[in-house]
């Protein structure tokens, strides 16, 4: 009666007053009547807390269980071992079964069975806290009971073994296998006991979330304070963290030993808020300044965590990529889906420059590979089904990726009308060998195009001039940025009509910039967000700019005049934001 006491710290007591903490022999309410040995020290580090104490335990076991058949209830244990048996130990317990007269009775059973233990916690937010616990270092089999006012919790390793030996008709395994059950109850005893160990390493260095009752933490040793380096290579990429490797920029970046992993992971950030542009940013050549600190027990072996971390200009595109490392090559996961099977060796280009990472997937990577594969046939289709409709229905179907030109030059048309258009000439930003201008050309439309590449027309546009009789577009080879500077680029963009942009990628800010700080009316189809080579674009609530919805977003707050969108009948991106005269 005394345990059903409504007070935590009362029916503690009197658990450990009955465990007798200071004796040799630990009492519990296990059938054996007192504690293993394996698991005495973390029944004391569970105990020594004062929001927890246990109730029963079991350090793990081996045993061959015999029970009457259709019978639940009752049984003997021919073997019951907490220590690893040997095959001459199991082979007598047969031999004990197969001496009974009326065996057929019977069922004999081979079991392992792992560690376990029952305990109490004070509260809901203490049993949450101890679940997180467990969770964290792969225990995933527990249980939370709440029986007003007991909040019981129950937790046990999730390697079993449950094997029946018999039938009605007698034993149904022979030595071998029973050799066999045995090497492998012997090897999950040594899973058992090092998960048993590493879970009470792992508690003893638990802060109870800042509750001076639990025990602290250990801190990690901080490593450097503000180093630089300069990241070599990328590894794999999760959802909640990354790793990359990279080279303190006072030693050679060729040197593979010089260079260290690093994992970004954003419960450990100092600013928890900036993780996701940090992740963002770990791009091949950046140049990162951090603060990195030893790993602990539940995170990435032989990495340093980096608590915060500082980015110095732009990615390096010029930088070597350093393949090193168990990951698997990038070029040859590209090259699978490319080809659309998993290729037996390294891509040539991979064998020329001397790969030092994995071309060999494991079952993981293989069907990772195969979802790819898997996409890219069905966008394929899908890019097939629009070509098809398109044939059949014209202009009232959506266009294919090919047909972007003659679609915005349409809505270009349909937008501001020809009697604006003709005010003066269209400035068509980073319009590539000037397909678009052509377009607008004939529809008696004059265009510029401002492009910085030097690009020759393909043989269909020279045909094209050549059968309309008009010249070829009008190039400015120079970079449209704000603000702007060049007399050339101001008289273009003050005589204009329109500054345009279809899928400009950097170029997009600069057209809403410039056409904002000139007052001219634009119109532009954004793409590619570009986040690593703008660093420092920003919403007006703070946020760093990586999606495409954040890239819409910032081009509208960068514009001094409502902006308006609208969106075409043409696949992929097809989002116009534009502003009128």
């Amino acid at each position: 009666m005394e345990l059903l006491c409504s007070k935590f710290d009362t029916r503690k007591d009197i658990v450990l007053a009955s465990l007798g903490l200071l004796l040799e022999e630990y009492n519990d309410k296990s059938p054996k009547g007192f504690m293993d040995k394996p698991i005495i020290s973390l029944v004391e580090e569970i105990n020594s807390r004062t929001d927890f104490y246990t109730t029963s335990s079991c350090s793990g076991r081996v045993c061959l269980f015999l029970k009457r058949r259709e019978v639940s209830k009752g049984g003997k244990w021919l073997l019951c071992s907490h220590d690893p048996v040997t095959f001459e130990q199991v082979q007598a317990a047969v031999s004990e079964f197969t001496a009974l007269e009326n065996k057929e009775d019977f069922e004999l059973t081979f079991r392992f069975e792992p560690f376990i233990v029952h305990l109490e916690a004070r509260d809901l937010e203490s049993a949450s806290r101890f679940m997180v616990w467990c969770k964290e270092v792969d225990i995933d089999d527990i249980m939370m009971t709440t029986l007003e006012p007991r909040v019981m919790l129950r937790f046990a390793f999730h390697e079993r073994i449950t094997v029946p030996l018999n039938n009605k008709e007698g034993l149904i395994v022979t030595k071998d296998f029973l050799s066999f059950l045995t090497e492998q109850s012997t090897r999950k005893f040594e899973a058992n006991f090092l998960q048993l160990s590493r879970f009470r390493e792992h508690l003893a260095n638990q802060n109870a979330s800042g509750d001076p009752r639990g025990k602290r933490r250990k801190q990690p040793n901080i490593l450097f304070t503000a180093k630089r380096f300069k990241i070599v290579s990328k590894g794999l990429k999760f959802k909640k963290c990354g790793f990359c490797r990279a080279t303190p920029i006072e030693e050679s970046s060729s040197d593979p030993e010089a260079s260290q992993t690093f994992v970004l992971l954003e419960k450990k950030m100092r600013k928890p808020d900036e993780f996701r542009h940090a992740l963002m940013r770990l791009r091949l050549g950046q140049v990162i300044e951090i603060e990195g600190r030893e790993s602990e027990i539940g995170e990435p072996d032989d990495c340093i965590v980096i608590v915060s971390i500082e980015f110095i200009g732009t990615p390096d595109r010029t930088q070597d990529v350093m393949s090193t490392g168990d990951y698997l090559c990038n070029a040859y996961v590209c090259r699978c889906v490319n080809k659309e099977m998993i290729l037996m060796g390294a891509p040539e280009k991979c064998i020329a420059r001397g790969c030092k990472v994995r071309h060999i997937p494991n079952q993981r990577e293989r069907a990772k590979i195969l979802r790819r594969i898997a996409r890219k046939q069905r966008r394929n289709e899908r890019v097939k089904n629009v070509y098809a409709q398109f044939a059949e229905n014209g202009d009232h179907a959506v266009a294919p990726w090919k047909e972007r030109g003659s679609r915005f030059a349409d809505w270009i048309v349909d937008t501001y009308g020809l009697e604006y258009l003709s005010s003066g000439p269209i400035l068509d930003v980073a319009g590539g060998k000037g397909e678009l201008t052509l377009l607008l050309m004939q529809k008696s439309l004059s265009s510029i195009v401002i492009d910085p590449r030097k690009q020759k027309l393909s043989k269909a546009m020279r045909k094209q001039c050549k059968k309309d009789n008009i010249p070829p577009p009008t190039r400015i080879r120079k970079i449209l940025e704000s603000p702007l500077t060049d007399p050339e680029l101001i008289d273009l963009v003050d005589t204009c009509s329109l500054v345009i942009g279809l899928h400009p990628d950097q170029a997009t800010g600069s057209i809403v910039q410039v056409a904002s700080e000139r007052g001219k009316p634009f119109a532009v189809v954004p793409c590619c967000v570009f986040s690593a080579e703008f660093p420092d674009r920003k919403l007006l609530n703070g946020s760093f700019v990586h999606s495409f919805e954040e890239l819409c977003q910032w081009l509208t707050e960068q514009s001094s005049a409502p902006v308006e969108k609208d969106e075409m009948k043409l696949t992929g991106k097809n989002l116009v934001l534009f502003t009128r005269p």
